[in-house]
């Protein structure tokens, strides 16, 4: 196989999992498909040195991370001060369920955040989260464990709900 199949392959299987994690950590209303096409592209650009490596999929997320939170950065400074809506305390439908949720998981530090949408979202396994993220299995474990305690504590007995 060539390194333009080997790629094409490489990035058919990725494109997935990059997009879910993408969407959940850039803004509303970004471009996540052009996000994750960036990140693809610039592997293609280095794949030369990072396509026989085994952390591949972690770098391509890693890159994609990268450029999502810049879209968030960029976002931000283009954002005038808006209050945070009122959660109703009620879960009366899925919708206020989803706002209560938004706001819990803004709740979570970024780092916590990320874990949990590679690990949940994106469905990689704690040794790659890690890889993505810079960091130890036994960190990324701990980042988990913290974040849904922290959404449990948050939901309460909404958690369970979410979670299914």
């Amino acid at each position: 196989m060539t390194s333009d199949e080997d790629f094409v392959s490489f990035a058919r299987e990725t494109t997935p999992g990059l997009l879910r994690a993408v969407r959940k950590l850039a803004p509303r209303g970004s471009d996540v498909e052009g996000i994750a096409s960036e990140a693809l592209a610039r592997a293609y650009l280095h794949w030369e040195r990072i396509g026989p490596v085994g952390y591949r999929v972690a770098w391509v997320n890693r890159v994609a991370m990268n450029l999502a939170y810049d879209a968030g950065r960029r976002e931000a400074r283009s954002l005038k001060v808006v209050p945070e809506p009122q959660s109703t305390g009620t879960f009366d439908d899925w919708s206020d369920l989803r706002v209560d949720l938004v706001l819990a998981l803004k709740g979570l530090s970024a780092k916590q955040r990320e874990a949990l949408v590679l690990h949940h979202i994106a469905d990689l396994p704690v040794d790659e989260v890690a890889q993505v993220m810079k960091i130890s299995p036994g960190t990324v474990r701990k980042h988990l464990e913290r974040a849904l305690a922290s959404l449990r504590k948050s939901l309460g007995a909404r958690a369970e709900e979410v979670a299914k």
